[in-house]
């Protein structure tokens, strides 16, 4: 995601100036949860061994997992029971020279979150990291690097194997609503010159056909305040975004997230003191008054997994900072630029709520416009995993926002997706689309969810074994996976919401305008239903015409209609093309 709020980065010891033998040690701790999983990167001048102690959580075993990008720079852990793991991590790119502005210290104390790298290059610098030359100061100080780690990724519940509160989804209103739903999705263009960089042309040529209306991208404090104390000038990363937005063709409304410690305030931590709120609102204001298109932002990404910030800085995710920080963000924006929705929480892996109720509790929801929040399912217990668990989440979150007294403050799913890896949760590309499909689904059935973005684009890189780097609608290659092509297919339309909704024994039919036609979806969206066996409902059009067969969209259609019964395939959603002027009626047969 961006500086990944579950995959945060982690900068290692002064390498400069080390030759070939030289050798860097640092002691990390693990930062996110009891599982012990963590992603860092580190840098090495060409040739040097760096020799990393890693102290984690419990797991199972010692699992590396190098990147696979040439310069080996992501590297995932495994220990059992705070056990020391040692390594040695070699570069593989010969021309990698990384120069390290302040040394990170040896042993940090306690289990506090990452941090993005204090290189003053970025570890993966190319030519095209450094901003345009009519707007670039003096070489010294660099522009600071983006978090070599997507930032939303890790979604383990405290035990994996158990099932997470709140999992039995409400039943929204069968009543259609006229309100579209924004369907975006999670880009990196602000990774300007990273190997992980979204690929612009490309995501241009697929919204051709996919027709979404937003992208959710960042335009970090870091890469925008970095010049000096008080000098605000995006780099090539926020330019990049910038850039890649302004070339889109209307309507397209992006998401911009305002993200990031700044190692001029706070020791480069979660903004808490006076002076680094102060700053980070400042940030805010000069980069959304530099971006007229952009018309609502996110405060922040996961701060409750403390994410985007040195630890150094004392950044523990507390829900009283951030709920100080948010209101005053949203207070100063409101005040400078009318219109503009904030949207506050950006919440992670907050599996019983307790982070949220306190941030409320704190007077988050003060000045705000909506809650956004990220689900993640696929590392839950097998029958958890998928859109009938994620929903009942968001279903949860707005029971508790009802219950605080803010029933008509909408939701948004700033990140959602299921990563197609071999590892320890793997999901299948067929899974995930159809996750994905389902989920669309479900969200276009309750007209508070407002908004949602699909985590993410494109991969991030071609290793099959790390899960950061395959959530993408489309592989690294730039092939559509079966995901991309659902969304491709199905999500202009689910996003203007169903005309018409019936539900009946786990069973649920919608109507969605289609052009000239209606397009009839009817799904399972019970697990008792779809488990049990596939489930029967009878179809039958209002002027009584015999119905046409079933219509394939990708992968994730399927079931047969026989005369009228038409016969569901387990999670595969049934899908009908008809005139506008006809109508179908459903009744469920076991």
């Amino acid at each position: 995601m961006f500086a990944n709020p579950r995959t945060l980065l982690i900068g290692m010891a002064a390498l400069a100036g080390l030759g070939s033998a030289g050798v860097a040690e640092a002691q990390l701790y693990s930062w996110r949860d009891g599982n012990g999983r963590m992603s860092y990167s580190y840098a090495c001048p060409a040739g040097a061994t760096c020799q990393i102690m890693l102290s984690t959580g419990r797991w199972r075993r010692w699992k590396p997992v190098t990147s696979g990008d040439g310069g080996g720079n992501s590297y995932g852990y495994a220990c059992s029971d705070r056990t020391t793991c040692k390594t040695k991590l070699r570069t593989a790119r010969g021309g990698w020279n990384v120069s390290i502005r302040t040394a990170i210290s040896t042993a940090m104390t306690g289990s506090g979150s990452t941090t993005t790298t204090s290189a003053t290059t970025p570890s993966t610098s190319t030519a095209s990291n450094t901003p345009d030359t009519s707007t670039t100061p003096p070489a010294t100080p660099t522009e600071p690097t983006p978090s070599t780690t997507p930032d939303s990724t890790s979604s383990t519940p405290p035990d994996a194997s158990s099932t997470p509160p709140d999992s039995t989804s409400s039943t929204p209103p069968d009543t259609g609503t006229t309100i579209p739903m924004i369907v975006g999705i999670n880009t990196h263009f602000a990774w300007k010159g990273d190997p992980r960089e979204t690929d612009a042309d490309l995501f241009r040529t697929w919204n051709e056909q996919a027709r979404l209306t937003s992208s959710r991208d960042t335009m970090n404090w870091s890469m925008v305040e970095w010049v000096g104390p008080g000098v605000l000038q995006m780099g090539a990363g926020p330019l990049n975004t910038q850039t890649v937005w302004n070339s889109m063709p209307t309507p397209f409304s992006p998401l911009l997230i305002l993200y990031s410690g700044n190692r001029y305030y706070d020791s480069g931590g979660q903004p808490k003191s006076a002076e680094a709120v102060s700053a980070f609102t400042r940030y805010a204001d000069w980069v959304v008054g530099q971006n007229p298109l952009v018309r609502m932002v996110e405060v922040w990404n996961e701060w409750d997994l403390r994410s985007g910030a040195s630890p150094y800085g004392g950044s523990q995710g507390d829900p009283v900072d951030y709920a100080r920080l948010a209101t005053e963000t949203a207070r100063v924006l409101k005040a400078s630029h009318p219109g503009i929705e904030v949207l506050v929480g950006s919440i992670g892996e907050d599996w019983d709520w307790s982070w949220t109720k306190a941030a409320i509790q704190a007077g988050m929801l003060t000045n705000a416009d909506g809650v956004a929040v990220h689900l993640y399912n696929y590392c839950v217990s097998p029958k958890n995993v998928g859109a009938d668990m994620a929903i009942a989440r968001a279903d949860a979150l707005r029971t508790l926002l009802d219950n605080a007294g803010k029933p008509g403050l909408p939701i948004y799913v700033t990140e959602v997706g299921w990563p197609t890896y071999i590892g320890d949760c793997p999901v299948t590309e067929q899974d995930s689309a159809l996750h994905t499909a389902r989920f669309l689904l479900e969200a276009s059935l309750r007209d508070w969810l407002a908004g949602l973005w699909i985590y993410e684009f494109q991969n991030g890189g071609t290793d099959p074994t790390n899960r950061e780097y395959n959530f993408g609608l489309m592989r690294r290659d730039g092939s559509e996976k079966p995901s991309g092509c659902a969304v491709r297919e199905l999500a202009a339309t689910i996003a203007q919401r169903p005309k018409s909704v019936t539900r009946a024994s786990g069973v649920t039919m919608a109507r969605f305008a289609n052009g000239t036609t209606d397009r009839w979806i009817v799904w399972a969206n019970q697990n008792t239903v779809y488990s049990a066996g596939n489930a029967q409902v009878q179809l039958a059009s209002q002027s009584g015409s015999a119905l046409p067969q079933p219509t394939t969209v990708c992968t994730v259609t399927g079931g047969t209609l026989s005369a009228t019964t038409a016969t569901l395939s387990g999670k595969n959603l049934f899908v009908i093309d008809l005139p506008a002027s006809e109508t179908i009626t459903m009744q469920p047969l076991n």
